[in-house]
């Protein structure tokens, strides 16, 4: 099976800007309409989740889609390096429906398990803060740390790490300690957080 897409046209500028470049004896560059991610496209048909449309930055959003532990339809952001994988056939549909789906259906218990987590970064945070110039929450535990976090209100974004061939979904979100940075959760296909830290440009999925 394979993503379907609706076109507009089956060729690109970047095929004359090639052509221009080889020599006068090569052949004008050409490519398979059906796999060239940088030809024109207006949507993709994802199997048991939806279509996702292209921005102006080659990433795809995909329709607003029900996410139970955020308890709201939120549209998901599928990265350019994601639809580079599936035309290279690194991945398949199935493989980016099948991440999509898994952190769809993620409930409160996928955050709770990394509640200490969590805890660790508020206190990693709090020995650098000065009690007489900053805020700093009081919170006894990490039973209660998720009280002072915010991640309702961001949109889930879906990456592709071609070195260890995993996709991963990204959630941002916003913590009473680190108002600069917040927060950033890394979901390993989807399913579990397995990094989460500083919205820093480090807690990044790719070197996971």
């Amino acid at each position: 099976m394979s993503v379907v897409r609706d076109r507009t046209s089956s060729c690109h500028p970047h095929h004359e800007r090639a052509a221009q470049l080889s020599p006068p004896s090569s052949p004008a560059p050409s490519c398979n309409p059906s796999l060239c991610i940088l030809c024109p496209m207006t949507e993709i048909t994802i199997p048991n989740v939806g279509t996702a449309r292209p921005t102006d930055n080659g990433d795809y959003v995909a329709e607003p889609l029900s996410v139970v532990f955020l308890g709201s339809d939120t549209p998901f952001t599928i990265e350019d390096n994601v639809i580079e994988a599936l035309d290279a056939g690194d991945i398949t549909p199935e493989d980016l429906a099948r991440c999509i789906n898994n952190f769809r259906d993620a409930s409160q218990p996928v955050l709770d398990i990394v509640a200490p987590d969590l805890f660790a970064y508020f206190k990693d945070v709090e020995q650098d803060l000065d009690p007489d110039e900053d805020y700093i929450p009081e919170i006894p535990s990490a039973s209660v740390v998720w009280d002072y976090a915010t991640i309702d209100d961001s949109e889930p974004s879906v990456h592709y790490n071609k070195e260890s061939s995993t996709l991963f979904v990204t959630l941002e979100g916003e913590v009473e300690w680190e108002e600069e940075h917040g927060l950033l959760l890394v979901f390993e296909d989807g399913a579990r957080i397995s990094k989460l830290g500083p919205l820093d440009g480090l807690t990044l999925p790719y070197d996971s």
